[in-house]
């Protein structure tokens, strides 16, 4: 894609449940994902990405989605029994297992990652890579990583690489961690 790609939807503005991707995602720009590459008030639920995720030279790169936001007052995205089984690269920062970037105020319960994820980019470009997402201001309650993660960059971790008041709760991560920053 040239600047959204995504397995189910590119860009939007969407309430999305029960839905399946296995065809790969490769993007030479920003926003991708396994199921959504951007959108503005995600609702997500049962959704399953089967399939490898690239950002070759972009940023916001996630197993089920990108980029998600959040915008408006009161308003709360929720991404409930989403999973990832595929591998999630990218040359750029803010690369997760389940998603890439979260802003706003999201909820994610049941969710995980199975794939390893990799910041491929050089040490400035691989910051914020995580086994479930890159950056996240939402909350997490009972989600995981299980796959490896490997950057260059800092803020590399099993599961939040970067957060911002956050709540985790019966959260875990079993993957490898390995930064060379």
């Amino acid at each position: 894609g040239e600047r959204s790609a995504g397995g189910i939807i590119g860009s939007g503005r969407v309430a999305i449940s029960n839905c399946v991707n296995h065809g790969n995602i490769s993007s030479v720009s920003t926003y991708a994902g396994g199921i959504v590459g951007d959108g503005e008030k995600i609702f997500m639920r049962g959704c399953v990405n089967y399939a490898d995720v690239e950002g070759l030279n972009g940023q916001y790169v996630g197993g089920i989605a990108g980029y998600m936001y959040m915008t408006g007052t009161g308003f709360v995205g929720y991404m409930d029994s989403c999973y990832n089984y595929g591998n999630v690269s990218s040359g750029h920062k803010y690369i997760g297992g389940v998603t890439g970037y979260q802003r706003g105020d999201y909820v994610n319960t049941d969710c995980g990652n199975y794939g390893t994820v990799t910041g491929t980019g050089s040490k400035a470009n691989s910051d914020n890579t995580g086994g479930y997402t890159g950056y996240s201001y939402g909350d997490f309650y009972n989600c995981f990583n299980v796959g490896n993660v490997e950057a260059k960059g800092v803020l590399t971790s099993g599961f939040l690489g970067e957060g911002s008041g956050n709540i985790i709760k019966n959260c875990f991560n079993a993957g490898t961690v390995t930064s060379t920053a």
